[in-house]
């Protein structure tokens, strides 16, 4: 079958390739990919930015429909199934170490599996793993109450994700920066409901401090990874205040963190969704379905 496959480090050794059918274990999924998305992470692994087991086919956001299954997978599950499903495996993560969904078919063990309500078709089904990475983001990464000034640094897929999950907590105002080349990006996070949006080139922790008469933001979720952006947010964040960051860069970073213990400021990292090492295990999987429906 074909497939998106890293074979081996450099940017030319990626690229479609024909693989043999994937094996089904006892208690695996074999899976018709619906849809996958492309990841950030997954363009850093093919600048070798990002660490990863070659060979191996890369996608983790997916959906699918159940072709067949293992001997000893559970009874709810039925071939013609629609699902998306997480990817720790005790393998690795799917998509980095074990084969992922840039592929014709899939096998997923069956433990890592979600249900689509009837409500999600295959292509939103695919961006469950990203709005269940940011809900865990904000629910156990990050401290957030009503009434806090939030600012989220970048405008892209994650950013304007959290954006909309940021607004149900009930924030006096929540701001997003990002480039002058990023104005379509920002036009629609206005459209979401943020209530400022600005250029990161323009200073925006001074703008920040201006709007806060002095204070800084309650909270800054960094979701873009760089160095500028680290920079900004611990400059605009308030004494006390808390930084989130999700964006992975893949380099090495030269930020000045003086400010961290001086304003007793909290850092936390946010990617992912937590997988099985940490407490919260599977909770942002059902959290991360619709009103009324749990994956």
């Amino acid at each position: 079958m074909k497939a998106v496959q890293k074979w081996a480090k450099g940017v030319e050794n990626m690229g479609l390739a024909e693989i043999p059918e994937p094996a089904v274990g006892s208690e695996d999924i074999l899976l018709e990919v619906g849809a996958c998305g492309i990841c950030g992470s997954d363009l850093h692994i093919r600048k070798d930015e990002h660490e990863y087991r070659a060979p191996v086919v890369l996608g983790h956001e997916f959906s699918g429909v159940i072709l067949e299954k293992g001997k000893d997978v559970d009874p709810k599950w039925q071939i013609g199934d629609r699902v998306c499903g997480d990817l720790e495996t005790m393998n690795g993560r799917i998509g980095v170490h074990v084969n992922g969904a840039y592929a014709e078919r899939m096998t997923i063990p069956q433990r890592l599996v979600h249900r689509l309500p009837e409500n999600l078709s295959l292509e939103e089904g695919a961006l469950v793993e990203q709005v269940t990475c940011m809900s865990h983001s904000l629910m156990y990464r990050s401290r957030i109450l009503p009434g806090d000034f939030v600012v989220l640094l970048g405008p892209g897929p994650i950013g304007l994700t959290m954006l909309q999950m940021v607004q149900l907590y009930s924030p006096r105002s929540v701001m997003v920066t990002g480039l002058r080349s990023d104005a379509i990006r920002l036009a629609k996070a206005k459209e979401l409901g943020a209530d400022l949006t600005f250029n990161s080139e323009d200073d925006p922790a001074a703008y920040v401090k201006e709007l806060t008469q002095g204070e800084g933001a309650d909270l800054v979720i960094d979701c873009t990874g760089g160095d500028a952006a680290l920079g900004q947010a611990v400059r605009m964040v308030k004494n006390g205040g808390w930084i989130t960051i999700i964006g992975v860069w893949g380099h090495e970073l030269r930020v000045s963190l003086d400010s961290v213990p001086y304003n007793n400021l909290t850092i936390r990292g946010g990617w992912g969704w937590g997988g099985w090492s940490l407490p919260t295990k599977r909770s942002a999987w059902p959290l991360a379905g619709t009103p009324g429906n749990v994956l």
